[in-house]
């Protein structure tokens, strides 16, 4: 009757090439999928180019997070926007929770406790096709990852949104700002239907920033979402925030009527603090899509009604 107590598949602070190809994901209790990195959190300055780091969550104790040679980017944990990078001269676990981590260079003055930092020599890239998401709790894919990734062909049925990008550095700790994402030929079957406890949207892009219009940068970049066919009871199609570089086109979207429509959001796609953003050439049958929002969003193409 389960399948899995959790993610069906979790992979962190992961480098290479990630394939995952005619796979069947059905009743597990969490995501089917979920990659993403790591940000420690800045425990004390030991001196001018040694920090003392902390493994935020259980999850992730012990692991390790970085070695001689290694990038790693600093940043603000409250804009998720990174100020510094810097390589690693050497790395010791001082325990399961602390590393002690000495850079090649003295360390940036904006370093502060609380701020984070993330490792971007590891980091993977992500092809996910033909695979099929039903019958489970939470969400689809979940894909944090700077390398370059790539949905198609997939079958996703979820009860949360069918592909969720975040990244956070205040809970889950989470890290890697997307940079290069291509959806294509999907067909996303009712997701949403248990909405509100798995996302806002079909397609939810929710890094963990407070008031993002009022920060000049973008945390995620390059969003094509395309040819998909989407399927469903409920206007939301997608929900982002804080994007430099986004595209919907091509698309299909049906009405499905399988379940009522729950309400909770009113526009087909609502995006904030984004940039560069295309919307056009998608096609909708079986009524008219609900307005877009589009809010301290700068668009390139008119928007169809």
């Amino acid at each position: 009757m389960v399948t899995a107590t959790a993610d069906a598949t979790h992979f962190t602070n992961c480098r290479g090439t990630i394939l995952i190809e005619d796979c069947l994901f059905e009743n597990q209790l969490d995501d089917p999928c979920n990659v993403h990195g790591i940000y420690v959190r800045v425990s004390e300055r030991i001196s001018e180019d040694t920090l003392l780091v902390r493994f935020m969550h259980e999850m992730t104790v012990g692991i390790d997070f970085t070695g001689m040679g290694d990038i790693v980017r600093f940043i603000n944990n409250e804009s998720l926007l990174p100020y510094a990078e810097a390589s690693v001269r050497s790395a010791e676990l001082v325990n399961e929770e602390y590393m002690l981590i000495t850079f090649d260079q003295p360390l940036p003055s904006a370093v502060g406790e609380y701020h984070v930092i993330e490792n971007v020599t590891w980091n993977p890239d992500l092809t996910v096709r033909r695979c099929t998401v039903r019958a489970n709790r939470a969400r689809g894919f979940l894909i944090t990852t700077p390398g370059r990734v790539l949905l198609e062909h997939n079958t996703i049925s979820a009860p949360g949104a069918g592909i969720k990008i975040s990244g956070d550095a205040n809970s889950w700790y989470e890290s890697g700002a997307v940079q290069d994402v291509t959806i294509r030929y999907n067909t996303f079957l009712d997701c949403n239907y248990c909405y509100p406890d798995w996302g806002r949207a079909v397609i939810d892009i929710d890094p963990e920033i407070e008031n993002p219009e009022s920060h000049e940068e973008c945390y995620h970049r390059n969003i094509r979402i395309q040819e998909n066919v989407f399927d469903t009871f409920e206007s939301p199609l997608v929900y982002g925030h804080s994007i430099d570089g986004f595209t919907f086109t091509g698309n299909v979207v049906r009405r499905s009527g399988n379940y009522p429509m729950h309400g909770g959001r009113p526009y087909t796609i609502e995006l904030r603090a984004a940039r560069n953003t295309v919307i056009t050439g998608n096609r909708f049958e079986g009524g008219e899509p609900r307005a877009a929002l589009l809010e301290n969003a700068e668009v390139n193409l008119p928007v169809e009604s």
